[in-house]
């Protein structure tokens, strides 16, 4: 059963406003394939009070959403698809540079114990010869 990822750190201007969205896809062969596109608006921030249809009151945050997805030409999906690709592919490579950064911190703190740097390889010279 697919994996279904939920994607919520792009915008769409619509009517001259910016709208923050949420794009439900999964991944087929790394590519984005996307399930739905729902515009949020935030109605009532934290702390604050906001009312029902009933008239009831509630404490916030209030958030409202509405699917857009079949008001979507494929040109639009496509570009929603390519900007959710480009992020997590900017992740990846955050990941790789953590990784190295903290492999690095780790040699160095172990280079402060040890007064040596551990070699995870050999090193080869192609000539030792030192002349005067």
């Amino acid at each position: 059963m697919p994996r279904v990822h939920e994607y919520n750190a792009g915008t769409i201007e619509l009517c001259g406003e910016e709208y923050e969205y949420e794009a439900d896809f999964e991944w087929d062969d790394k590519v984005p394939i996307l399930y739905e596109i729902r515009l949020i608006k935030q109605t009532c921030k934290a702390g604050e009070i906001w009312y029902d249809s009933n008239g009831h009151h509630h404490s916030g945050p209030k958030w409202i959403r509405i699917n857009i997805t079949d008001f979507m030409s494929a040109d639009q999906i496509g570009a929603i698809a390519d900007e959710i690709s480009t992020y997590y592919a900017s992740l990846h490579e955050e990941e790789k540079s953590e990784r190295a950064r903290d492999r690095a911190i780790e040699r160095y703190l172990d280079f402060r114990a040890n007064g040596e740097y551990r070699r995870t390889g050999s090193m080869h010279y192609a000539d030792d010869s030192v002349s005067a």
